[in-house]
């Protein structure tokens, strides 16, 4: 009496496939999918395990404005008329989370670029140092230069500031192949101890702090005896790293790095190019990726292109808010509570801001200060695409029913155009899809009617 559908694990940013099984428009259970180029037939305990959030008994299902200090139901039509007004004349932001399919984050960053006139939108919240896309800009190379798979291939992979088992669980294993069965060297350097030293051949913690250094030490800026000092680091262990490293190296770090120091992670990428190594920096939740390709940036157009005026990012928009000069937020599938670590400047954000808008399939910690909360519907209730973090374009087939009158934030957003910008609607997310291909010609292959089997890899 099971219910089985295809379809990619949104909770990692591996691009994991999966078997999707329902009862009776009930989540039931994961099971692995073979796909050779992604997770040949395995899955994390997390893709396992972590999707019981569809069938959570607190799901949220129709919109409610603030009257009060209560919540009351309202129309889609009346919420749509409260947000053209608070949003309108380009004092709003945007903070989206970077889970959301393709389309929607497409479409969330036109509505606000091209009907709200504002290009206060982010995607990020820890790690909010310069992205990977500047890695393109200012060292000349991209910040994804190969797969997952690839790593089986690799003459040596040096792993820097991130925990592949917690943050790249696909590539974690990949690694671990890499090493016991092909003998690929594997070299690790990290503040604390991950899983990944069981099967290094050189394993270092660097003291916290101190990841310039050490990425120094590797690529032959700072003599491996200058490093060790600063790092706590043995400079036998640099100088066997060093021997390792070479043409076919794979580098791999994830956007944390960024969050400890954007300038390793720069100087990481300028050493891979000149050795003839592929460099990769890779985000950390299910469409990180896509939300860099498709302009969920305040400086950043779809495609990569700079914009002409830049807005505020994460951080700045909250202080903006928190001084009262931003009169309108809208969260989409982001709780600033979790996402970002200063808790007092969220605090006074969300205390002062004039009109919050929470849009999310669950109750969150920052609906106590909204003014407005919309239900959202989650992956699997809807048709779309992610970009997984090796730029892995699949597609997810809507499974289950949406609860209530919960939307999918792709359809949110190009209603909320028509009101703003009256023109031709766009019925189901292929026809956005096909908008992405023309914005962004690198997605022009990844049109739904291509995305069958492995998907299509999508690099910038």
């Amino acid at each position: 009496d099971l219910a089985t559908a295809p379809a990619p694990c949104t909770l990692t940013p591996c691009g994991t496939n999966i078997w999707f099984d329902d009862r009776a428009g009930k989540f039931v259970r994961i099971n692995g999918r073979t796909n050779e180029a992604v997770n040949e037939e395995w899955t994390s305990d997390r893709t396992k395990f972590g999707h019981d959030f569809y069938n959570h008994p607190e799901r949220l299902t129709a919109p409610n404005v603030r009257v009060g200090d209560k919540f009351e139901r309202t129309s889609w039509s009346d919420a749509y008329a409260k947000i053209q007004a608070a949003f309108e004349g380009g004092q709003g932001g945007l903070l989206v989370q970077p889970s959301l399919s393709n389309e929607s984050l497409f479409l969330g960053q036109r509505l606000f670029r091209e009907g709200f006139g504002s290009a206060h939108i982010d995607h990020r919240g820890r790690n909010i140092q310069p992205h990977g896309a500047r890695i393109a800009s200012t060292v000349g190379v991209s910040p994804v230069q190969s797969g997952i798979a690839d790593l089986e291939s690799a003459t040596a992979i040096l792993i820097v500031g991130t925990s592949l088992a917690d943050e790249q669980p696909m590539s974690y294993l990949r690694a671990r192949k890499a090493a016991t069965r092909f003998g690929v060297p594997v070299i690790v350097a990290t503040a604390h101890s991950t899983e990944t030293e069981h099967f290094a051949r050189v394993a270092m913690h660097y003291k916290e702090g101190t990841v310039d250094a050490l990425v120094a030490g590797l690529i032959g800026e700072m003599t491996p005896a200058d490093a060790a000092n600063k790092t706590g680091i043995r400079a036998e262990d640099l100088e066997a790293a060093k021997a390792l490293l070479g043409a076919g190296t794979i580098v791999l770090t994830t956007h944390s790095l960024l969050g400890e120091s954007a300038a390793a992670a720069e100087n990481l990428a300028r050493w891979a190019k000149g050795a003839g190594a592929k460099f990769n920096c890779w985000g950390l939740h299910a469409n990180s990726q896509g939300a860099l390709n498709l302009g969920v940036l305040p400086d950043t157009l779809p495609g990569g292109a700079a914009a002409a005026n830049a807005g505020l990012d994460t951080l700045a928009m909250l202080q903006a808010a928190a001084d009262g000069k931003i009169k309108s937020l809208f969260l989409v599938g982001f709780d600033p509570f979790e996402e970002v670590a200063d808790r007092d400047l969220v605090t006074r954000a969300l205390e002062n801001v004039e009109f919050l808008v929470v849009m999310h399939a669950l109750p969150t910690e920052a609906m106590g200060y909204a003014s407005l909360v919309l239900p959202m519907a989650l992956p699997a209730e809807q048709d779309g695409t992610y970009t997984s973090a090796e730029g892995r374009v699949q597609r997810m087939k809507q499974i289950l029913p949406p609860p209530g009158e919960a939307k999918a934030a792709w359809k949110v957003f190009a209603e909320l155009m028509l009101r703003v910008q009256p023109g031709a609607p766009y019925f189901n997310p292929a026809e956005v899809m096909a908008a992405i291909g023309n914005a962004v010609p690198a997605y022009a292959d990844a049109a739904y009617g291509h995305l069958e089997g492995e998907g299509v890899l999508v690099r910038l």
